[in-house]
């Protein structure tokens, strides 16, 4: 592992002690790897934690969706909408986006 990025944990760890301190990592899996070469090299890795971006999207994607009193749809309510509700809006041409961009499996995969 990189000691400068373990030095500079180390530094930040002993400067906010009792702070939350949150490392953005591509997986998790790469945020525990360096969390344990942090404790490898006997240092305390407390209040350390690791997030990807795609976490971090969801975490404010749900504090959102809870603030404005929101429900957030199961996975079979997402493929309904996407496979049965867009086509049907698109071929009424009541969605601007479809005027420009067909509606099909790519499509409504992406979106998805």
């Amino acid at each position: 592992m990189n000691n400068v990025l373990i030095d500079s944990l180390k530094k930040i760890s002993a400067e906010n002690f009792l702070s939350e301190k949150i490392i953005i990592c591509p997986s998790f899996n790469i945020g525990n790897q360096i969390l344990e070469n942090l404790a490898k090299s006997w240092w305390n890795w407390i209040n350390f934690k690791t997030e990807t971006i795609n976490s971090l999207a969801v975490l404010i994607a749900e504090t959102d969706i809870y603030k404005r009193n929101l429900k957030v749809i199961s996975l079979m309510e997402v493929n309904f909408l996407m496979e049965n509700v867009l086509p049907e809006l698109s071929e009424e041409s009541t969605l601007k986006y479809f005027k420009k961009n067909a509606v099909n499996k790519g499509n409504i995969k992406e979106i998805s």
